[in-house]
């Protein structure tokens, strides 16, 4: 649900920042939040009963599979920025003005 929100947010402001230093404005910033939105329906639905069987096999408690899940979710919301700043180019960099 984190992932569907963070998306919504990334297209209305149009920019995406994983540090002061690095993050993806315009197009980037865009394909960033439909991935955040695509992939925050694909861990609701098609994950969440991957990690809810395994941890349930593994014999943890529920609530292990709800922080498994939450941290794919935060390493997706780091990863997602951070292979797009290879494609789109580094907007908040030093050289930004190269990649807008």
């Amino acid at each position: 649900m984190a992932l569907i929100l963070i998306g919504v947010y990334v297209l209305v402001v149009d920019k995406v920042r994983v540090s002061p230093h690095c993050g993806l404005r315009g197009k980037g910033a865009r394909v960033a939040g439909a991935l955040y939105m695509v992939l925050g329906v694909g861990f609701i639905t098609f994950l969440g009963v991957g990690i809810v069987g395994t941890t349930k096999a593994l014999g943890w408690p529920f609530g292990a599979a709800v922080a498994c899940s939450g941290l794919l979710q935060i390493a997706t919301f780091f990863l997602i920025p951070l292979m797009l700043v290879r494609v789109f180019g580094n907007s908040f960099g030093r050289h930004h003005h190269e990649h807008r």
